[in-house]
């Protein structure tokens, strides 16, 4: 472990979702009703969502729990827990979840604490993936589930060259965008057998990839490149599609859901 190092990197990541809280909207419905399937969160459960951001996961998490259950969401940015806690003000005090500024790798629970564990869209920004996958599973009762939703690189590495070349232009701030079998690597690591799998496509617009809001203009030029390289072959974890009704290209590509149950 490098802490200096790790530290760097959670001030980078902490800056980028800070500028972004008051905007933050998330993406990826499929992958939210995916791992909301999986993860099955029951009426009296206690459910854990790590790296909450604005409460995309956690809110429909604790409607499903009830008042008879437990949901708390944790994350290290305080202006993305100011945003969820906006909407937490919204509801009635019985139905509201907590929300706990930790660092994924210092969960502040006892082990077993919980039912259920989720995750989306965060492994890929996390400085010590590894550890931060497991202090989830610590927090896990035995036969617990934990399900981690993320972006996923194609395992073959020129393919995950090009993906991962294409997100930093985007300006996507992240550590390291993991393929699926890497994400799997760390949940048997921690003690978890992945018993289930779902794909979660997305489709892009070029422009969509082209003209984001996080663009460094600096990178226009390489950025536009790259997606007219990618419209006119695919590659990269992108396929093309082209039966949208308005005929554009699409880009697509499918993040991963993955459901783990501790032994």
């Amino acid at each position: 472990m490098d802490v200096r190092r790790d530290a760097a990197v959670d001030a980078a990541t902490r800056a980028h979702f800070t500028d972004r809280a008051a905007q933050y909207s998330g993406s990826g419905e499929a992958s939210l009703e995916a791992l909301l399937a999986l993860v099955d969160a029951r009426p009296g459960e206690r459910v854990l969502d790590v790296a909450t951001g604005t409460g995309m996961v956690l809110f429909p998490l604790a409607e499903r729990v009830g008042p008879s259950g437990v949901a708390a969401g944790v994350d290290f940015t305080p202006a993305m827990l100011g945003a969820a806690g906006q909407r937490r003000a919204a509801l009635p005090p019985a139905e509201r979840p907590a929300l706990i500024a930790a660092h994924a790798a210092q969960l502040p629970f006892r082990a077993a604490a919980f039912d259920a564990v989720t995750c989306r869209y965060a492994v890929h920004h996390f400085s010590d993936a590894p550890a931060g996958v497991a202090a989830m599973a610590a927090a896990l009762r035995p036969g617990g589930r934990l399900v981690i939703a993320d972006f996923v690189r194609p395992d073959e590495a020129a393919a995950g060259d090009v993906h991962d070349r294409l997100e930093a232009l985007r300006g996507h701030v992240f550590v390291r965008i993991y393929p699926r079998s890497g994400l799997e690597a760390m949940l048997v690591a921690a003690g978890c057998e992945v018993v289930a799998r779902r794909e979660a496509e997305r489709a892009f617009r070029p422009a969509d990839l082209r003209d984001g809001p996080n663009v460094d203009p600096a990178n226009r030029e390489a950025l536009a490149a790259a997606v007219a390289a990618l419209e006119a072959a695919g590659g990269g974890g992108f396929r093309r599609r082209t039966d949208d009704p308005d005929g554009g290209v699409r880009l697509v590509r499918s993040d991963a859901v993955l459901l783990a149950v501790r032994r």
